[in-house]
């Protein structure tokens, strides 16, 4: 079987996608400069295609949010407003184990108002496959997955960002130079985190997957990163064991065990240290403040494990270890005349004068080859001003919108939703003033500008409303069912 691929979205795609599948996008060009060359994939977020960035010749991920999900969620604006925002903030994450988003907007397919992502296209198969392919892992892979898992989520969590869905199907196992590499995938379900910002889903409209959801997410209260440190506890169950610890065939009944159910006996297919049980069962805590405070909290005590569990990579011994008595002191400066200097001591018994001779000499090379102090730093005038500089914090305004939740587009990047506090360097504003725009669904676009410093520390804008017609709703259509995504044939 040859290399799968995957677009940095849940699921799994066929080995060898062809375009020959009647979509009428394969073929198209889309936003003046991708054009798509195969359908990859579909899910419950949308399709994924294979497409070609004119004129770089890059193959990226094409992610279509197909229009029947348009009729799923009654408040268009609210989901334009979630991808959008969403977009934007994965659009700033680039840890190596996080698979990029380059690019996003909005276009139609069909005539019906959609939107689109142009992420990194990724090579390799997901750890669903690899758990399907060979059962369950070793722990030193498990360790190591985990590690990558958690450093991927560590820059998200930093960036505001909870991915609410990680599961096997969204990680995946992709061969580097260095070995093998982790890719976390889609965070396009994740919730941006900000002070003051309204939820983005609907009633009832639960997000994630049941057999990886954290009990305060069933419970739809409000997460933070520690609910994806739970969907990652049950990762590393699955994989140590095979199985997920609380799983029905009713996603209900699976959510209640996420509540109520205490862990099940641990049985993994092999050895595993018992410090990495103890590890797994604090992230699957019920209570959130039981588990690790955060990501980096997580991979500070996965470092010992890493170290004492992991196979040690093969490298030079120390000097001490390789080298024999009768050569140790020909390795040290200073110390390679020594011995010579001794014979020429024994050999002073019967030559005088040319004991002195020749222990002058070997005086002199030791002396002269002495290892010098290093020269002291003296930093230069320049340095020293830059070291005593003093740091200047940038210049922050709080701006709000009447009514809030307004899109903030600063630059032409969106930086948040109001109220939001901006931060931005005021003596390059006074040079070269910033526009701030801000945007919601059924109110004209407002501009706001900044020129230096605000001495009220707040920019409040009144947003005019504007009328539009009733938006045409596309056939509904239920998203799929299961976790993992379908695959074009």
């Amino acid at each position: 079987m040859g290399p799968c691929y995957f677009a940095g979205v849940s699921g799994e795609t066929p080995s060898n996608p062809s375009p020959g599948s009647g979509d009428p996008l394969v073929g198209a060009v889309v936003a003046g400069k991708y054009r798509v060359t195969a359908a990859v994939a579909r899910g419950g977020m949308g399709r994924i295609y294979r497409a070609v960035q004119e004129p770089l010749g890059r193959t990226v991920a094409l992610k279509i949010l197909t229009p029947p999900l348009l009729g799923t969620d009654h408040d268009t604006g609210a989901l334009e407003k979630r991808f959008f925002l969403e977009a934007a903030t994965c659009a700033r994450l680039r840890h190596p184990n996080t698979v990029s988003v380059f690019d996003y907007g909005a276009l139609e397919v069909g005539g019906a108002p959609t939107f689109f992502m142009i992420m990194e296209f990724v090579e390799g198969r997901t750890l669903s496959q690899a758990l399907r392919a060979t059962g369950p892992m070793s722990a030193p892979r498990v360790i190591r997955v985990m590690h990558e898992i958690a450093r991927s989520l560590r820059e998200a969590h930093a960036a505001g960002v909870v991915h609410r869905d990680l599961k096997p199907s969204n990680v995946m196992l992709t061969e580097t130079d260095e070995g093998e590499s982790v890719k976390v995938l889609d965070f396009g379900v994740a919730k941006v985190l900000a002070a003051g910002t309204e939820a983005l889903t609907t009633d009832g409209n639960f997000v994630g997957s049941p057999r990886y959801t954290a009990p305060e997410q069933v419970r739809q209260e409000d997460v933070d990163g520690r609910a994806d440190l739970y969907a990652l506890g049950i990762v590393a169950w699955e994989l140590l064991t095979g199985a997920a610890p609380f799983s029905s065939p009713e996603p209900m009944r699976t959510l209640l065990m996420q509540l109520n159910d205490p862990l099940p006996p641990f049985q993994p297919a092999q050895p595993v240290p018992h410090a990495l049980e103890v590890l797994v069962r604090r992230l699957l805590e019920k209570n959130p403040d039981a588990r690790f405070a955060d990501a980096a909290a997580l991979i500070a005590a996965l470092r010992p494990l890493r170290s004492e569990v992991v196979e040690p990579t093969v490298e030079m011994a120390a000097p001490s270890e390789s080298i024999t008595s009768s050569t140790a002191d020909m390795r040290v400066p200073g110390r390679r005349r020594r011995p010579m200097a001794m014979a020429m001591g024994a050999a002073a018994l019967v030559a005088v004068l040319l004991l002195v001779g020749v222990a002058g000499g070997a005086v002199w090379w030791v002396v002269s080859n002495r290892p010098s102090a290093p020269a002291p730093v003296v930093p230069t005038p320049a340095a020293v001003e830059v070291l005593a500089a003093p740091v200047v914090p940038p210049a922050a305004v709080m701006v709000r919108s009447t009514p809030p939740g307004a899109l903030v587009w600063v630059g032409g990047e969106l930086r948040g939703e109001t109220p939001f506090r901006l931060e931005y360097d005021a003596a390059a504003a006074q040079t070269a003033p910033i526009t701030i725009e801000l945007r919601k669904v059924g109110y004209k676009t407002a501009q706001a500008g900044l020129s230096g410093p605000d001495e009220d520390g707040e920019l409040a804008v009144a947003l005019t409303a504007v009328r539009r017609a009733d938006p045409v709703k596309p056939p509904a259509t239920k998203p799929p069912a299961n976790d993992d995504i379908r695959l074009e044939r």
